[in-house]
């Protein structure tokens, strides 16, 4: 459950100064589908599961456009919606280290109604294994969600990425696992994060407001895995020879996790686009 997003890319060199004017490589025509759970549902779906995807899209035509390729990848699109109103995009500068800054206009994804969305819900949770949420879409949605998935003894995991505002603390303890990166971590819990024994800390401070789990995103340090049994587990970023593009890489990350069938250990690979 989350967001789909025309994601607009321009490589550049170095990222513009206040006031400057910079030369990028020429965008992609057409803008390339994206969003933090469209990412989520084609990586999941990708690699072998069954996705329900609920989203929503805006009245413009690159909601057709988006629809179509979701569609395209046998993702269930059932419980998705349309607004009258334009279709999350995200722009991208692509530096040519590999990195990227990113601007979000939510558009379509900030228009929800949770009480639709439960009672349409009703007739799937029982083919349900796992919620995915993100935090690209309002936040009264995902607690909600997380909720009423609780209710009903089903997984339910929060990837903190999409927003950096502050985050509503009461959905941890309807949480199996909460999925930040390093920023992020330190964002929620106003913890430093630079040494692994500031990571553990941080991460043992969401445990114990409620979250079962913390997967921390470390992006070339690879991932750490902190559980409420106290163990942890450690994993190594898979090496590349040159990483071109890492837009997407914690969505490809969240759903080869996911794709495991036991969610307590930690058996994935960093994947890169390449």
């Amino acid at each position: 459950m989350g967001s789909v997003n025309l994601d607009v890319i321009v490589t550049i060199s170095r990222l513009p100064l206040p006031g400057e004017t910079i030369r990028g490589e020429q965008a992609h025509k057409t803008g390339l589908p994206g969003g933090k759970g469209a990412n989520q549902a084609v990586a999941l779906k990708r690699l072998g599961s069954s996705v329900l995807f609920s989203g929503s899209f805006g009245s413009d035509s690159d909601s057709e456009f988006l629809k179509s390729f979701l569609s395209s990848e046998g993702i269930d699109l059932s419980l998705c919606t349309q607004q009258t109103c334009p279709s999350g995009k995200a722009f991208i500068l692509s530096l040519v280290s590999g990195e990227n800054s990113i601007i979000i206009t939510a558009g379509a994804n900030e228009v929800w109604s949770s009480e639709q969305l439960l009672k349409r819900l009703e007739e799937h949770w029982e083919s349900i294994n796992v919620v995915l949420l993100q935090r690209e879409i309002p936040q009264h949605i995902n607690l909600e969600v997380a909720k009423a998935a609780y209710s009903r003894r089903i997984r339910v995991i929060l990837d903190v990425g999409g927003d950096d505002g502050a985050m509503d603390m009461e959905i941890l303890k309807y949480l199996d696992i909460i999925s930040p990166n390093e920023t992020e971590l330190q964002r929620i819990t106003g913890m430093p994060t630079e040494s692994d024994e500031e990571l553990l800390k941080a991460a043992n401070s969401l445990i114990s407001k409620g979250s079962k789990n913390v997967l921390l995103k470390l992006g070339a340090r690879g991932s750490m895995l902190i559980q409420n049994d106290g163990s942890v587990t450690r994993q190594t970023a898979f090496p590349v020879a040159k990483v071109v593009d890492t837009t997407g890489a914690g969505d490809c990350f969240t759903g080869r996790f996911l794709s495991n069938a036991n969610l307590n250990l930690l058996r994935s690979v960093c994947l890169w686009n390449l």
